[in-house]
């Protein structure tokens, strides 16, 4: 539980915390939940700032050591964060990350997302880059090439580009979103 590329769990009790210009370029797999490339719980006082998750897999090895040799299927996983409560930003001055992407190889059980695996009522994504790439995996439901799940109503007024290569699950399935809970 709580396996993060960079940070587990992400979430002050008080003031925001931010984790800003992290990269991650490895593999952050788990077997129970929350699992993301940057933070595998970004709570409600959670801030990822300019960050990105990428990993060149061109022939597949990657993606098949994390789903066949692993078996790496935990529920909430991410590109950049396996649950979100708090606010995913990334601001177009940022000269930090210079390739401004998340395009990395995503598996887990239910609530998969190349950027997000849960998006909770109050998370935030705003970004002003193209999401491509990624390879998007699903064991169970709730498959999205930018998010598994979301129940928040403010990621649906944002414009956001997606570019997944491939999005697989069994139910709840989409090219951006996989399953939305939003009463509209």
């Amino acid at each position: 539980n709580y396996v993060g590329g960079i940070v587990g769990k992400n979430d002050g009790t008080e003031e925001e915390i931010t984790i800003a210009n992290c990269v991650n370029n490895g593999v952050a797999a788990g077997y129970g939940r929350y699992v993301g490339g940057i933070a595998g719980y970004n709570g409600e006082k959670g801030i990822l700032q300019d960050c990105a998750s990428y990993l060149s897999d061109y022939d597949g090895s990657v993606f098949d050591m994390i789903v066949t040799k692993w078996e790496a299927a935990a529920d909430c996983s991410g590109g950049l964060a396996g649950y979100n409560n708090g606010k995913i930003l990334f601001g177009e001055d940022s000269q930090a990350i210079t390739v401004k992407s998340v395009s990395t190889v995503v598996a887990g059980r239910n609530f998969v997302g190349g950027v997000i695996g849960f998006n909770d009522v109050k998370g935030t994504l705003d970004v002003n880059y193209t999401l491509i790439g990624g390879r998007i995996y699903a064991y169970g439901n709730g498959a999205g090439g930018c998010i598994g799940v979301n129940a928040s109503p403010d990621i649906l007024t944002g414009s956001l580009e997606i570019k997944p290569s491939s999005v697989q699950g069994v139910y709840y399935v989409g090219g951006c979103i996989g399953a939305n809970v939003v009463d509209l």
